[in-house]
């Protein structure tokens, strides 16, 4: 449909509505009216459409817009939907009063241009510009109209005229202005160093939008009988708003609407018999409502302030590739992080090795980094050394995109890893398609000890009452400084444990506890001020450490910055300190060789221990059970490791 139909306003109104009136003259015929419309009471009519929308503008900006120029036509479509019900004056004429919403979106666009340097021609180029302004515009519309039968009897139901007045209220209005290149083609607005040829100018929410629009409509109506008393409608309609859309532009609205209906008529009651029904039935009483009540009457409490030693996380100082290719895979993290932001589960914090490599150099200014890329062999990867060159490139600009200058980087390519994994294995080619990142002057992983730690401990006397709780339910406590929650008997006072870790700086901490059934819970809370509370120095804490020291494949030789995270580790231990060896192996090869490896791996380290401590310590070996998913490499890296675990 063109937009000169749409714009041409001041004729296509009158035009349609003088064609109706030539229908009603010329076929308001003496046919009787179908049934059931000669004996409808009224009618609820729903009906769906779809729009076509034009635009007269005469306005360079409204709220919000940026003036580019001044906007005169625009156009856009859209959806309806509208209920309608209908009263008969006589058999041929009815009215009615309907109210639905409408869309009535529409682009308006203006053409620009502006002057711009060419830097390869070293020419001022005019570049031409459409400025557009996707407006979201949506109504509701209350409609009060009257409909007319031109043709009572016309194929399987009347033929009919419609008129209407249309009140409009505003429900949804924003806009999108957008600038777009037309000319030359070459040319681009640079934003963030991308090209593009459209950019966005301004956005947001028309808020000068009239609050109350008004419009009027004509058009005609098919309707064909799919029913005893039921119609399937056909609307083709013309809508014209006389107010503007903004209270500060000027700016109005022709619309074209085809619509789809079901129109029901709603016939008087047949007379029947009275039928005196019985009485119903007495209600069911219903069970009584179980009642929890949960109230904390008093804090018992001392602050407790000391260190406590724990171990950074586990990470595994490689990138793996899928097969025959040099692409970074999707799953390995690429922005900056901060160090403390890192996971503490050693699998997801594998995917930000790049980023925490990164971070390691720029703690370490002189610090460089050696990148070792593999393949898994000429039979697998036939590309060879090409192959793993091209894997320690991608590393390379990954960490050169985080800021780390590239002199500090080394390449070394290789066919096979320097520690290659067993080849016999498929995991085992997967495991070689990697590159390993050797940081040299810099630590891989840090022990974080003699952290400050305060911990609230004590108790919180609550009262819980409870009533109609059904058989077989028990009452439960939970609170926010509990690892698992108890047990508690209604209508009695219980003493709950209270054991919350705290940053230095609080003041006060809110206490939470909930008492719940699988049927009723309640809640309640208590303000502790920390400041009141008694303070006691504890001594060192360990029971939150827990280290993994990973090993080369196939080996239970302790590598030198294992070494020196061991160090690390026994040096702030007092004496009598128990530390648990457990050892770990991955799941290739033979459950024999894996215990033994694993036994082996547990040993060396108790050595060392005791080399450096001799019987200060007590310290025992075992077997790690609990294993990280073999599905992935760095799974298996991470199994190929001893775990260490502290108690005092």
């Amino acid at each position: 449909m063109s937009y000169k139909f749409f714009t041409d306003k001041k004729n296509i109104f009158w035009h349609f509505f003088t064609a109706i009136l030539v229908l009603i003259f010329a076929f308001n015929l003496s046919k009787a009216q179908v049934e059931p419309l000669l004996s409808e009471k009224f009618a609820i009519h729903p009906k769906v459409g779809f729009g076509f929308t034009g635009n007269t503008s005469d306005f360079h900006n409204f709220q919000g817009i940026i003036d580019c120029g001044l906007f005169q036509k625009g156009s856009g479509s859209g959806v309806s939907g509208f209920i309608v019900g209908e009263f008969p004056l006589s058999p041929s004429s009815f009215i009615g009063l309907g109210i639905g919403y409408i869309d009535r979106s529409s682009t308006l666009t203006v053409p620009g241009s502006f002057a711009s340097y060419d830097a390869t021609s070293k020419t001022i180029t005019t570049i031409s510009t459409e400025n557009t302004i996707h407006a979201t515009l949506g109504f509701i519309e209350i409609q009060p109209e009257i409909r007319y039968s031109i043709i009572p009897n016309f194929i399987t139901g009347p033929l009919r005229a419609v008129g209407s007045m249309r009140l409009s209220l505003p429900v949804s209005g924003s806009f999108i202005q957008n600038e777009s290149i037309i000319s030359p083609d070459n040319a681009a607005f640079i934003s963030s160093g991308k090209r593009e040829q459209t950019r966005q100018i301004g956005a947001g929410q028309i808020t000068t939008m009239s609050p109350l629009g008004i419009g009027i409509s004509a058009g005609i109506e098919n309707l064909l009988k799919v029913g005893a008393n039921t119609f399937f409608t056909q609307q083709a309609i013309v809508d014209y708003n006389l107010t503007n859309v903004t209270k500060d532009a000027q700016w109005k609205q022709i619309a074209f609407r085809i619509e789809l209906g079901l129109r029901i008529s709603i016939l008087p009651a047949k007379e029947e018999p009275k039928i005196i029904p019985p009485p119903p039935p007495p209600p069911p009483v219903p069970p009584a409502k179980p009642i929890v009540t949960l109230e904390l009457i008093d804090v018992k409490a001392e602050l407790h302030t000391g260190n406590e030693i724990i171990a950074s996380s586990a990470l595994v100082n490689s990138v793996f590739f899928a097969q025959k290719s040099a692409e970074i895979q999707p799953k390995y993290k690429l922005n900056k992080v901060e160090m403390k932001d890192m996971p503490s589960d050693p699998i997801k914090n594998h995917e930000f090795v790049i980023p925490q490599i990164a971070s390691i150099l720029a703690n370490n200014p002189k610090a460089t980094v050696l990148l070792e890329g593999a393949t898994s062999g000429a039979e697998d990867e036939p590309e060879g050394i090409e192959l793993a060159k091209s894997r320690t490139e991608s590393v390379r600009l990954a960490l050169i995109n985080l800021g780390v200058a590239n002199e500090r980087i080394t390449l070394r390519p290789n066919i096979l890893p320097r520690i290659p994994s067993n080849q016999d294995f498929p995991e085992g080619k997967i495991e070689n398609r990697r590159v390993d990142i050797v940081l040299q002057n810099a630590p891989l992983q840090e022990y974080v000890s003699k952290r400050q730690v305060t911990v609230v401990t004590g108790t919180v006397t609550a009262k819980i009452s409870a009533k109609n709780i059904p058989n077989g339910e028990q009452l439960t406590v939970n609170s926010n400084c509990m690892e698992h929650p108890i047990a508690a008997n209604a209508d009695n006072e219980l003493k709950i444990p209270m054991k919350c870790k705290i940053d230095n700086e609080q003041t006060e901490f809110t206490f939470t506890a909930e008492v719940s059934t699988p049927s009723v819970k309640a809640e309640a809370e208590k303000r502790v001020s920390i400041i009141k509370l008694p303070i006691k120095q504890v001594d060192l804490k360990v029971d939150n450490f827990e280290a993994i020291l990973r090993f080369d494949y196939n080996s239970s030789e302790l590598s030198l910055p294992n070494k020196e995270l061991l160090r690390q580790m026994i040096e702030p231990l007092p004496p009598g300190t128990s530390i648990t060896i457990y050892g770990s192996t991955d799941a290739l090869g033979s459950g024999l060789r894996n215990q033994q490896l694993s036994d082996e791996r547990a040993s060396v380290t108790e050595t060392f221990i005791r080399s450096l401590s001799g019987d200060k310590f007590k310290i025992k070996t075992a077997t790690q059970t609990n294993k990280f998913p073999e599905t992935t490499p760095e799974g298996r890296f991470l199994n190929r490791s001893m775990r260490l675990r502290l108690v005092k």
